[in-house]
């Protein structure tokens, strides 16, 4: 009975050793036998190594018989017994891990055709450990490959033919899927840049308000705003505070058309904008008057005439020169009549840019042009050679003044200089130049004059004063060039409406050049009246 007792004991024991070890091996197999098996451990209750089924379990239990029944009993238990230690003994023994072993390595060649997932598969075997006879002989009933190919995904089990063929659209895929993924990310860095910058300014466009940041703002200044370029804005400045300006402006005003008034308060604007900084921005639609937005339109339409063609090779400051008829181009036409056919005086000729205009306008005049800097004389003698062989064009080496003589040009190095000044000092150059008057000229050559043109470079002053007595005389048409100096821009319509002549004034754009500022032109001109119109008689 004693040994009855202990070989009880000692069964559940072993049983519920072998049940423990079955469940920790059977790892996550999805085998319908081996999850039945675990099933059956668990309600079994002590022997959890019974293969009894549920109809046997479900019965009630048979009261326990002593004899001989009993001895049979505990000879089966003895010999469970003596198996499991055999199957200790075999696990232990070296013979059997090779056998596992062996298993194992089948699983490889598949591992590559399955998602990364698979790779955890291996990590099973560790867990089979000789500890519990039980999941030893499981495992051994149960290859290793079942249960990876078990675990592993519909895409492992394919043909390898199929994964071959999906491969190269699985690639292609995944690279598309990664440039947009890599564009989006993009886009989004660089919005949260946008929106991680402090806003620097509000625009405010069609009753709506948008922030801009420092970046934004400076494209909107660099597509929208110029900057106000004026060399000789000091000299405005020193006129200016010098001067009482209401006065004077009023009798710059007096008696000119709308235009020329609205051209005189822009440039007051703009000098008062130039004044405040060197850096002063403006918006182009407020650089130019509406007449100058008038005038670019000409300018590129007469650019698209076949007979100007020779336009097109110069620059835009002296094509606009020829497009707005050096600021004549409004004038009555009787105006120009009373000119074509009488000398010309081209004072400031430069290289000819005015030679074209004029040749085109009065063909029937002879143009003299006077040009003081040598090198750039020559470049003019040499362009109208043969118009000088036809008698059209006399060009002169001779600056014009107040007086004869000889003076200082102030130039910059290069060999046609049109800023060659005889006021302004670039302390670059300095020329000896010849000077004649206007009057000398006209007397000399016995000249009937028609038009008087003066660019000279803040010297027109002067070189009116020394065409007094052909004013007077003759009363011609008189182009000036004003903007470069403030005595000219404000004082020199006052000087040649006292003289008492009869002359209308206007200011006009003689041309674009390096500033709204500049290019303006003082038109004096005497009254034409029209022919009249003989009206029949009455009957």
């Amino acid at each position: 009975m004693a040994e009855n007792e202990k070989e009880k004991k000692s069964a559940p024991k072993a049983a519920t050793k072998s049940a423990a070890g079955a469940k920790r091996g059977a790892g996550p197999s999805k085998d319908k036998k081996t999850s039945g098996a675990r099933s059956g451990a668990k309600s079994s209750g002590k022997f959890s190594a019974s293969s009894k089924s549920k109809k046997d379990q479900d019965q009630p239990r048979k009261p326990r018989v002593f004899g001989p029944k009993a001895d049979a009993k505990s000879e089966s238990k003895t010999e469970i017994k003596l198996a499991v230690a055999d199957a200790k003994k075999e696990a232990k023994a070296p013979e059997t891990k090779p056998e596992v072993k062996a298993e194992v390595p089948e699983t490889k060649p598949e591992l590559p055709e399955t998602k990364p997932e698979v790779a955890a598969a291996p990590a099973a075997q560790p867990e089979v450990k000789a500890e519990t006879p039980v999941q030893a002989e499981a495992q051994v009933e149960t290859p290793a490959p079942a249960e990876v190919k078990a675990e592993a995904p519909v895409q492992a089990e394919a043909p390898a033919e199929a994964a071959a063929q999906e491969a190269p659209e699985s690639a292609a895929t995944k690279t598309a899927a990664a440039t947009q993924q890599a564009a989006a990310q993009q886009a989004a860095q660089q919005a949260a840049q946008q929106q991680a910058q402090p806003i620097f300014a509000v625009l405010e466009k069609d009753g709506k308000k948008y922030g801009l940041n420092a970046a934004q703002f400076g494209q909107v200044i660099k597509q929208n705003y110029g900057k106000l370029n004026f060399p000789w804005k000091q000299s405005f400045w020193n006129y200016q505070r010098s001067h009482v300006m209401f006065p004077i402006m009023a009798q710059l005003k007096a008696g000119m058309d709308p235009i020329s008034v609205n051209y005189i308060d822009h440039h007051e604007l703009l000098m008062t904008a130039a004044f405040v900084s060197e850096l002063t921005m403006i918006a182009n639609n407020a650089l130019w008057t509406p007449i100058d937005r008038r005038l670019f339109q000409r300018h590129n339409q007469m650019l698209q005439d076949k007979n100007l063609a020779f336009l097109k090779n110069t620059s835009f400051d002296y094509s606009s020169q020829f497009t707005n008829f050096y600021g004549m181009y409004d004038l009555p036409v009787e105006v120009l009549q009373q000119v074509n056919g009488k000398a010309i005086i081209d004072g400031g000729a430069y290289i000819g840019d005015t030679i074209h205009l004029f040749r085109r306008l009065f063909g029937q005049s002879h143009i003299y042009s006077f040009e003081p800097v040598k090198k750039t004389f020559e470049t003019l003698s040499k362009i109208f050679e043969q118009d000088t062989a036809n008698g059209a064009v006399t060009p002169i080496n001779k600056g014009l003044g107040s007086k004869s003589g000889s003076l200082s040009i102030n130039r910059y190095p290069q060999s046609n200089d049109a800023l060659a000044s005889m006021v302004v000092d670039y302390q670059k150059e300095h020329e000896l130049v010849e000077v004649t008057t206007i009057d000398e000229e006209v007397k000399a050559r016995n000249l009937e004059v028609g038009l008087i043109k003066l660019n000279v470079e803040g010297f027109e002053t002067e070189a009116i004063k020394g065409a007094l007595q052909t004013i007077r005389e003759q009363k011609p048409l008189l182009v000036i060039s004003v903007g470069m100096l403030p005595q000219e821009f404000y004082e020199l319509k006052p000087f040649i409406e006292s003289l008492n002549l009869g002359y209308k004034f206007a200011l006009r754009r003689s041309g674009f050049g390096i500033s709204p500022l500049t290019n303006f032109a003082l038109i004096a001109y005497q009254p034409v009246a029209k022919p009249a119109v003989n009206e029949p008689a009455n009957a």
